[in-house]
């Protein structure tokens, strides 16, 4: 099944004696992929899903369209570098008119449509490779007894005329062919463009013949291993959450430009190679894009290479050869803190997802960590480190909270004084709303409190901070507070439309961690960011400290600056990380921030938010099928991102059964007793919300690594044990 889209691929190039044919290239996938968004969005409105004899009728009409066209031009152009052009040009106009549809499609289609879009086999089913076998198997065979024509015509059109075959015929019969198997791997996978190209001029070089009859089977295997590890990447590596794998096959064509220009210098045959020059890099560059035209992840380059030309007037040499060290990792990462255009990209993103599209003054000094966690550590770290904080300061937590933010302010090192801050406030129904109450927050008032840690939105609850509270913070930092320092955890805030975290709002308190591993789910990537204002409370206090603290400072940091006093805190944090001594290797590595980019400008470019739709319906669907099934209430709320779920047994207990049993429970039986039971019955696993310091009697729901149907056993078994519990309390009251 996974062979047929290479096989396409090595017909044209075979056809055309070109070797960036393919069906990409031709406009043949494009007419596919245009026939079945048109009947997805058109169909999805009346059906509960698109049926697969559907979706392959579809993709083989705009197939065999394109098609049409192409052979139309065929017995009109001699020149088969023309032939491309047209190709290229139907290829264009097939992907107008997808566009156009999707402007007119609601949010499923968009995200239906979208992750069909990226190419992937999780959808394949028994039912889908019946269906492939009966169009792929006989086209493969018939492809086979093509060998010895295909071996004529590559020596060339008057040599096989000679060897009598029949040239117009043979024409027509390579296309069809590739328009069959071409239609068949876009309906049923989607279109993965790389593959196509690629596949077929690895195994001739592996191989190292061009006879049809060995290398049709050897591309044909060739094709359907590539494919199933590219799958295995999406699915194992990046787990819990499963890429599309088009962005593994846009991965390695990254790669590729890496690895020609550090052969370009130097290839020796023991496999050592040189270091990129910068020296006329961007040319090219622009002639490799030219060159794989037609892929998902070229695109997203060049789209990329575009927009920090013309929105930042980059220098075209030092962008690329900055990516080109970075995708090969041939250095230490300089600048240490961040790269110098990993951090333009980033910035853009946070302005757009962090601040809403409408920043603060100024510009933020970015740190690439080695995810959220790290980002937390280092935190911490630092702040004690330059005497910020002290062993046993006042300081608070907004919870319930993510489980190292209980821990770590514990720890011996550090062993603060504690105050939490609960999301307690209540509905007028006793449902909970996941926000703080005002008289709580103005407690933070008192100046002996030194920090405020927060995860917005919050883990477990996943609601973003209200008006109210955000009101209430800036009034305590304004008026009574004003060396406040806010930690904020923001990395679930891409899941709410609109977020405005409190780095926007409290810019000059406010340090920002803020991970890339949830939306897009990459968490094996490790990839966030610590953002801080470049004007900002930390480097005020670090500047105001006794004459003591400062030359303890000037002796821990003085082989780095002459100037320690003016050494930002941002920076010292970088030190810190590698205990100073090890300052030169600090730093995320190069492939993390070069993936680091392209996860921001694929966002920064997403401009009719497709992603965005797609995750949010992917999150939205799982909240909806547990708490469905439950049967209990979750209110409508613009500011769950619904990331998670934290379910209060309680809060239902007492709903359904009054304040009697809610005393039962919690006279008689254990919080935990609820997700061990979970455990137990349905073999999954949720935790106690009392970890997190929220509810002890809650249990919280990841909606990011399970399927559908899992999350309807969840429902189902959460309310069958509280029921269970009051039908057993209701017998012993008899």
């Amino acid at each position: 099944m996974w062979g047929r889209g290479v096989m396409s691929g090595f017909l044209l190039q075979t056809f055309f004696r070109n070797p960036i044919a393919g069906p990409f290239v031709l406009g043949i996938s494009s007419g596919a992929k245009m026939f079945v968004a048109i009947t997805m969005i058109f169909l999805l409105k009346y059906m509960s899903g698109m049926p697969l004899w559907a979706q392959v009728a579809a993709a083989f009409a705009g197939s065999l369209l394109a098609m049409l066209y192409v052979l139309l031009f065929a017995n009109r152009v001699k020149s088969m570098s023309m032939l491309l052009v047209v190709g290229i040009m139907i290829s264009y106009i097939c992907s107008a008119i997808t566009d156009l549809c999707i402007t007119f499609a609601n949010d499923s289609d968009i995200a239906n449509l979208t992750h069909w879009a990226m190419g992937s086999f999780s959808g394949s089913s028994w039912s889908t490779v019946k269906l492939a076998a009966a169009v792929v198997f006989p086209t493969a065979v018939v492809t086979f007894l093509f060998s010895k024509p295909i071996s004529a015509y590559l020596l060339g059109e008057g040599y096989a005329q000679s060897m009598g075959i029949h040239i117009r015929f043979f024409r027509v019969c390579i296309i069809l062919l590739s328009s069959l198997l071409s239609a068949c791997v876009t309906a049923l996978a989607g279109p993965i463009s790389f593959v196509g190209i690629a596949v077929p001029h690895i195994t001739r070089l592996s191989l190292k013949t061009t006879k049809p009859v060995v290398t049709i089977p050897a591309i044909f295997l060739c094709g359907a291993v590539f494919c199933m590890f590219c799958d295995l990447i999406a699915r194992t590596i990046f787990s819990p959450s499963e890429l599309a794998i088009g962005t593994v096959t846009a991965f390695f064509a990254l790669g590729g430009f890496g690895i020609e220009e550090c052969r370009r210098v130097m290839d020796m045959p023991e496999g050592i190679a040189g270091i990129p020059q910068k020296t006329g890099i961007a040319q090219r560059f622009e002639e490799y894009l030219k060159k794989h035209e037609g892929n998902a992840g070229t695109d997203l380059l060049k789209r990329t290479y575009n927009y920090m030309l013309m929105e930042h007037a980059a220098d075209p040499d030092e962008l690329v050869h900055e990516w080109t060290e970075s995708i090969v990792g041939d250095q230490y990462p300089m600048p240490d803190r961040i790269l110098k255009y990993t951090e333009i990209l980033v910035q853009d993103y946070l302005n757009q997802e962090m601040c809403n599209g409408q920043p603060p003054q100024g510009k933020f000094d970015l740190f690439a960590t080695e995810g959220g966690t790290a980002g937390m550590c280092y935190v911490f770290d630092s702040l004690e480190e330059n005497f910020l904080l002290h062993k046993g300061d006042s300081i608070a937590l907004m919870v319930p909270i993510f489980t190292p933010y209980i821990e770590i302010p514990e720890l011996t090192r550090y062993d603060y004084d504690v105050l939490n801050i609960p999301a307690s406030t209540l509905n007028e129904e006793g449902l909970h709303t996941w926000q703080y109450k005002v008289e709580d927050i103005n407690k933070l008032r008192d100046t002996k409190y030194k920090a405020l840690f927060i995860v917005n939105p919050s883990n477990p609850p996943s609601y973003q901070l209200n008006k109210e509270c955000v009101d209430a913070l800036k009034d305590v930092v304004t008026r009574w507070n004003p060396n406040l320092m806010i930690i904020t955890d923001d990395v679930y805030g891409t899941f709410v439309p609109g977020f405005r975290s409190l780095m926007a709002d409290l810019p000059q308190n406010t340090i920002c961690v803020y991970s890339f591993s949830k939306y897009f789910g990459a968490t094996g990537w490790r990839l966030a960011v610590i953002a801080l204002h470049e004007k900002n409370v930390f480097d005020r206090m670090i500047a105001n400290l006794p004459r003591k603290r400062k030359s303890e400072l000037t002796k821990r940091y003085g082989s780095l600056s002459m100037q320690v006093e003016n050494m930002k805190f941002i920076d010292r944090m970088v030190a810190d990380s590698r205990q100073v001594a090890l300052n030169h290797t600090a730093g995320l590595s190069l492939p993390q921030q070069m993936q680091m980019s392209l996860f921001a400008s694929f966002s920064l470019l997403d401009k009719e938010n497709t992603y965005r739709h797609a995750m949010l319906n992917l999150i939205h669907t799982r909240l909806k099928a547990l708490w469905d099934n439950t049967g209990f209430i979750l209110l409508d709320d613009p500011l769950r991102a619904g990331y998670y779920s934290e379910i209060d047994m309680l809060v239902w207990a007492k709903k359904f059964y009054g304040d009697e049993f809610v005393q039962h429970l919690q006279t008689t039986h254990n919080p935990l007793d609820v997700v061990f039971r979970l455990a137990n019955e349905t073999g999954l696993v949720v935790l106690n919300g009392g970890g997190f310091d929220g509810p002890e009697w809650s249990v919280r729901v990841s909606l990011a690594n399970l399927n559908e149907k899992d999350y309807i056993k969840i429902g189902l078994s959460i309310r069958r044990i509280l029921n269970e519990y009051a039908d057993k309390w209701k017998s012993e009251k008899k």
